[in-house]
């Protein structure tokens, strides 16, 4: 009690009134824990450990990714008896984009307007996705490969659109400036997107296309004096397939009247 009355002495004029007994009893009623050297070399101690652990935390967030591997690691060590694993260890393949993506877009050509897109109003040709990408041919003979197109002029009379397919034979029939028929049979496997190419040489005139080699051609000639045979048929799959750069095989000297695919 006396302890109190004096540790209240020096502040007697805040107090602004006599300190009674009653208030040295409510004072001593609350706990009141002892500081001595102990607690203080104890929160010493903790304040020291503390400092130790934030200096350790900092470096391993700089090496987070070390720090979490090595934490898994731990933990499969400590436990992995306890808790035997489930679950299959499988490899993971590489997944193309354009092989994963659906194919939900319709892609259309409009004849009247020349116009090829999933955002045109037209013939729907097939579905693909905006990962795609679509070989179209043109009337002219000349050809190129685009990512799949919202709306991209390709002109009327398009003969051919679908996918990349390297492995397809593409039959051409053409004519030279003379009249002569060619027949050229390739696989469209190299190309630089939005470039044009040309399927048949410049001077010659595209007539018939196809990838179907099991078709024949028939072939109409303009009557010449002396000339007996007018009519020919030519099946398609006894021609090679050549490259893009080669040219085409004449079928025939005689000048081209009419011709068609059987």
């Amino acid at each position: 009690v006396k302890a109190v009355v004096d540790g209240l002495k020096p502040y007697r004029d805040k107090i602004k009134r006599e300190v009674i007994r009653e208030d040295v009893d409510t004072l001593l009623k609350i706990p009141i824990r002892r500081i001595s050297m102990y607690d203080i070399n104890k929160a010493k101690k903790e304040m020291q450990e503390i400092r130790r652990r934030l200096v350790e935390i900092e470096k391993n967030l700089v090496g987070i990714i070390p720090y979490s591997i090595a934490f898994l690691q731990e933990l499969i060590e400590k436990h992995r008896e306890d808790f035997p694993r489930r679950t299959e260890i499988v490899s993971f393949e590489k997944v193309d984009v354009r092989e994963a993506a659906k194919r939900e877009l319709k892609l259309s050509y409009d004849k009247s307007s020349g116009y090829l897109g999933y955002q045109v109003n037209g013939q729907t040709l097939f579905e693909v996705s905006p990962y795609d990408r679509v070989l179209f041919i043109r009337k002219d003979g000349t050809y190129s490969v685009v990512d799949v197109p919202e709306k991209l002029f390709v002109g009327k009379g398009m003969l051919h659109c679908g996918f990349v397919d390297k492995d397809l034979v593409f039959n051409v029939l053409y004519k030279d400036p003379n009249g002569s028929p060619f027949i050229k049979r390739s696989h469209i496997d190299k190309f630089i997107l939005n470039r044009t190419y040309a399927l048949v040489p410049e001077d010659g005139q595209l007539l018939k296309l196809t990838t179907h080699s099991d078709r024949k051609l028939s072939l109409d000639y303009k009557p010449k004096p002396r000339l007996r045979v007018l009519q020919e048929e030519f099946a398609i799959a006894d021609y090679p397939v050549r490259g893009l750069r080669a040219g085409g095989i004449r079928l025939s000297t005689r000048e081209l009247k009419a011709c068609k695919i059987l």
